[in-house]
């Protein structure tokens, strides 16, 4: 994505986080079309909703600038990037990506899609910021469907970088790439699921923790109170910085390897205490070995050293920032 030059964007629906993303894409110098029904209702312009949407994003722009987050630029120069518009089809026609992020409906959002694909360009992209409906369901029988997929960012998207990126089983690999090009382009970090499962990344991680977490506190083990504390002063402020495989890879000198040799008996005896469905990972050596080399390939064994000096610090300033607050 590196010449941009004429690219534009629309973002349907003005909420918490269509504005966000809004606002991310203008702040990397791209022209955003935004639209809501409620710019229009009846048919008929209502500027005062209009203005409502400009006053919200100016003040989250006015936050960003003050916090040093608009990247050397000020308000007054990215706010006429974002304009609003009276109708989806102004708003759309002319968009090289449309980002849709009306409610959390699957007839609602099915219905929209439905509507940009009939008044949007073919070349168009089409993505979701839906958080759990499938991107099939949503893109099945559209005139553009190769074009569509679901773009899931974390709330709030102006402080969490990270995107989901899933592709229907009829999505085109280039929009795919396209689309992982431009969300990287505006500084967003994606991640892309080779396939659509149900939960998606982040809910599906999310939610074998709570279920975890929710057993020990139904079972009488921990407090809802201790649960909380397990995940606040150990494992959520190392996973800030590091993630479950490169923290495996930094606790044990032989790397993740060295780490599923000394460790993996127990897991699996835990897994399969814990009854969360988890016993039938068998951590068999074909798969230590591929996810070993995809994790040395990152961090090869040898730098392990140096990385846990960079943990050490990461962990140090995070102390402070937390005793600061």
């Amino acid at each position: 994505m590196a010449d941009l030059g004429g690219f534009s964007v629309a973002v349907v629906g003005s909420g918490l986080i269509g504005q966000s993303l809004a606002i991310l894409f203008a702040r990397a110098g791209l022209p955003v079309s935004m639209y809501d029904t409620i710019f229009s209702p009846g048919g008929v312009p209502s500027c005062q909703a209009q203005s409502r949407v400009h006053t919200s994003v100016r003040d989250k722009l006015d936050q960003l600038h003050a916090e040093n987050q608009l990247h050397g630029k000020s308000p007054d120069q990215i706010l006429p990037l974002l304009q609003t518009r009276s109708s989806l089809e102004e708003a759309v026609k002319d968009a090289d990506f449309i980002q849709e992020c009306v409610f959390e409906d699957v007839q609602v959002k099915k219905s929209v899609f439905d509507s940009i694909d009939k008044v949007c360009k073919k070349s168009a992209i089409i993505a979701s910021s839906t958080s759990c409906i499938m991107p099939s369901i949503l893109s099945e029988g559209l005139r553009n469907r190769s074009n569509a997929l679901v773009a899931h960012p974390i709330n709030p998207p102006l402080y969490l970088k990270l995107v989901e990126i899933i592709p229907a089983p009829w999505t085109s690999p280039e929009v795919v790439s396209r689309t992982r090009g431009l969300l990287e382009y505006i500084g967003q970090k994606p991640v892309v699921l080779s396939r659509e499962v149900d939960g998606f990344a982040v809910n599906r991680i999310q939610y074998a923790i709570i279920n975890c977490c929710w057993r020990m506190v139904s079972d009488g083990v921990l407090t809802v109170a201790d649960a909380d504390t397990v995940m606040k002063e150990a494992l959520g402020a190392r996973y800030a910085f590091f993630g479950p495989f490169e923290t495996m890879h930094l606790n044990a000198p032989g790397g993740i390897r060295d780490y599923m040799e000394r460790y993996s008996a127990g897991m699996r005896r835990v897994s399969a205490d814990d009854g969360g469905g988890d016993s039938l990972i068998q951590y068999t050596p074909g798969e230590v070995s591929a996810i070993a080399e995809q994790m040395e390939a990152i961090l090869p064994v040898d730098a392990i050293r140096g990385r846990l000096a960079d943990r050490e610090i990461c962990l140090r300033q995070l102390g402070r920032l937390k005793l600061s607050l």
